[in-house]
């Protein structure tokens, strides 16, 4: 009965580690959102808050949108994910807050646009910065933003 259990218990182990394996998606470029990501980290004008200020949203891209309409820089870049930032307060002059995307690498090279009215506008590199599966944004206004890597 022992041995019959364990057999049990080792075909139950060899069947569910390759159907987890084969349903996790694979962050690729131009991949939509796979997990909303979350903001972490949050400082409003240099003071620690509380992480629920911030919420971050899935943000569908418009079909029609090229990288290089909104600046000519962006040639070598490809879009890896985009979403909608909502800061729940009336009156601040920047937000700093962290944002986990799984498929960025330390050493990758990004640009990161926010919408601003009709427009969109590169944050710059003063306000990004990059580390393993994880970027930290400085922005001054809740909205769209796109993260693009270097092909």
């Amino acid at each position: 009965m022992k041995k019959m259990i364990t057999l049990l218990m080792a075909v139950m182990i060899g069947i569910s580690v390759p159907i987890t394996a084969s349903a996790a998606p694979s962050p690729t470029a131009n991949a939509a959102i796979v997990n909303s990501p979350s903001a972490s980290a949050v400082y409003v004008d240099g003071k620690k808050v509380d992480s629920s200020v911030v919420s971050v949203e899935d943000y569908e891209v418009p079909d029609d949108l090229k990288l290089t309409d909104i600046d000519e820089s962006l040639s070598n870049m490809v879009l890896l994910t985009a979403f909608d930032l909502k800061i729940n307060l009336a009156d601040f002059k920047k937000v700093k807050f962290t944002v986990a995307v799984p498929a960025i690498k330390a050493d990758d090279k990004v640009a990161i646009a926010q919408k601003d009215g009709d427009e969109w506008k590169l944050l710059s590199d003063k306000k990004v910065k990059v580390a393993e599966g994880k970027l930290t944004l400085t922005v001054k206004k809740a909205g769209p933003i796109l993260v693009m890597v270097e092909k």
